[in-house]
């Protein structure tokens, strides 16, 4: 089974600049719900216009969405090569109802970073980079959806052993350094190129 690595944090904690840094250096396929989803609210059908607003609310989208736009990413994988997410995977449903994708692309159940951000140092993060959805209120709606959503998420990650907690504080580098230290523990197999 090829490597499925996911990133998760609170808004703001790094995950789509670690992932980014991950693909690179493992030759890994880099895919971000958020990105995905800006780039489908770009088209103002109502598809689009729903995803807008429900996106600058701070909501999380119907799992329905979730699976296509991951399915669509999946089949687009060049042969042999693992993923990394950010973001993709936010509550049990969805860790649940991924499942069967992620047997039918033929890369691994989900193995998880955490990065431990308090959420003040990742709200002036995600004010810091002005992007349209990153208001205040929807910041804080996000918050309060991961840790009422989400954890449950890295609680069965934990039992299942398939979870690992970096402080995301620090510096892009030591975080990404801390990262290779566990990646090379938990995936021996996986090799960087750098």
């Amino acid at each position: 089974m090829l490597p499925n690595i996911h990133i998760f944090g609170i808004q703001g904690s790094g995950k789509d600049t670690q992932a980014s840094r991950i693909a690179a250096t493992y030759g890994l396929v880099h895919i971000s719900s958020g990105a995905l989803f800006r780039s489908r609210m770009e088209i103002q059908d109502t598809v689009g216009i729903f995803l807008a607003k429900e996106i600058h609310a701070g909501r999380l989208l119907p799992d329905e969405f979730l699976y296509q736009v991951v399915e669509v990413a999946l089949q687009r994988l060049p042969e042999g090569t693992g993923i990394v997410g950010a973001g993709i995977i936010r509550t049990l449903t969805q860790l649940e109802g991924l499942a069967p994708h992620w047997e039918k692309a033929g890369v691994a159940q989900p193995l998880g970073i955490l990065l431990e951000v308090s959420p003040e140092v990742a709200m002036q993060r995600a004010l810091d980079r002005r992007r349209s959805d990153d208001t205040a209120a929807a910041l804080e709606e996000r918050f309060s959806a991961f840790n009422t959503q989400t954890k449950p998420v890295l609680d069965r990650l934990a039992e299942q052993q398939s979870l690992i907690k970096v402080n995301g504080e620090r510096s892009m580098d030591e975080v990404f350094a801390d990262i290779q230290a566990a990646l090379a523990t938990h995936l021996p197999t996986l090799h960087g190129t750098h």
